[in-house]
């Protein structure tokens, strides 16, 4: 199940915004301040509400008076999300401390919305809309709890973790990444053995990697160089070789979430490797859906034009456009320009 379409109503910087024919990986562009972070935020925020409760979830973003966008407090937030099913959800939110859920089914049998109002302190779930008499939506809103999030943080991706979990879901800020690798090790060496072939694709001097449990059950994980006889063990590895490790491990994950976010991948990695980066992206987005918030002009080189979509500002709030639909830049790439390029030069603006 992936997402097709999005609305946001009154959402920060997200006052009347919509993006529709949303692909299976979506590279988002756009100058600092137009709105990629907070568009991955209004996903957390909803995967939060349903994993919890509203409350800290607006909470966790200064309370409701600090999400609301500026000029529009006397309305409602509303965010909706289109799957590629006949269901979409809605969640709406209100300045009065109620909130509800709602599905739209668009099939001719059932047209009418199914609402069901709820209380700020109770959860916003999908136990609150008769499951037993609408079971499709159960898919909905099991993805919705199963979006991720990556915003790798470079001391976290070289921590030695205690081996506590069976997990494939890298962390948001990479913390559980020795965890994984390991668990990918023993349980998918097929996997592990590609990730391994890729880093010595474009790592020089690396000849294995192997990941060991330490007697007191951590995970520590060995880079073999061929030029030396000790291995190198991760926390004295670079920041750039951690960071290309830990988004292979995170695109071979067995069981891929619904959605994965993710934030600037560019940072660290080496434009050289770029045109294979873009490659792991559309191999991830073959089995999950995959969005991407990037400044790389490099790696825009190697996104497809139907990918792309840009984000702008327009009296003071976000907009977005595929640059499929601007025929300018379906002329420039026709004649063989590269939308990378075309970045670069401030063709978009």
């Amino acid at each position: 199940m992936q997402i097709t379409g999005i609305k946001i109503r009154n959402f920060k910087a997200f006052q009347d915004f919509e993006l529709t024919d949303i692909t299976p990986l979506t590279v988002f562009i756009g100058r600092n301040g137009t709105g990629k972070s907070t568009l991955f935020e209004v996903f957390w925020f909803l995967k939060m509400c349903l994993e919890s409760n509203s409350k800290p979830a607006f909470d966790k973003l200064g309370g409701y008076k600090n999400v609301i966008s500026k000029g529009h407090e006397d309305e409602n937030i509303r965010i909706e999300l289109e799957f590629d099913t006949d269901y979409s959800y809605v969640a709406e939110f209100t300045a009065s401390l109620t909130v509800r859920e709602f599905l739209n089914h668009r099939s001719p049998f059932l047209e009418q919305e199914i609402k069901s109002p709820i209380k700020w302190d109770n959860h916003l779930s999908v136990k609150i809309i008769h499951p037993s008499s609408y079971p499709e939506q159960i898919p909905v809103v099991e993805a919705i709890r199963r979006f991720s999030f990556s915003d790798f943080d470079d001391n976290s991706i070289k921590g030695i973790p205690l081996a506590y979990d069976v997990t494939t879901d890298v962390s948001p800020d990479g913390a559980n990444l020795m965890v994984v690798a390991h668990n990918l090790y023993e349980k998918h060496p097929d996997r592990f053995k590609i990730i391994v072939e890729r880093m010595k694709r474009h790592i020089p001097g690396i000849s294995d990697i192997e990941m060991k449990k330490t007697e007191d059950e951590r995970v520590i994980m060995k880079i073999n160089d061929g030029a030396f006889k000790d291995a190198i063990l991760s926390k004295y590895a670079s920041d750039g070789t951690m960071r290309l490790f830990a988004y292979l491990c995170m695109f071979a994950n067995p069981s891929p979430p619904s959605l994965l976010c993710v934030e600037e991948p560019e940072r660290q990695i080496a434009n050289d490797i770029m045109p294979y980066f873009a490659e792991y992206l559309y191999e991830y987005s073959e089995n999950g859906q995959i969005f991407v918030a990037s400044h790389s002009a490099e790696m825009l080189n190697y996104i497809n034009l139907e990918d792309a979509v840009i984000l702008t500002k327009k009296d003071g709030f976000a907009t977005a456009s595929h640059l499929k639909d601007n025929p300018d830049v379906v002329e420039a790439i026709e004649y063989g320009d590269k939308l990378g390029r075309m970045w670069n030069q401030g063709f978009f603006d």
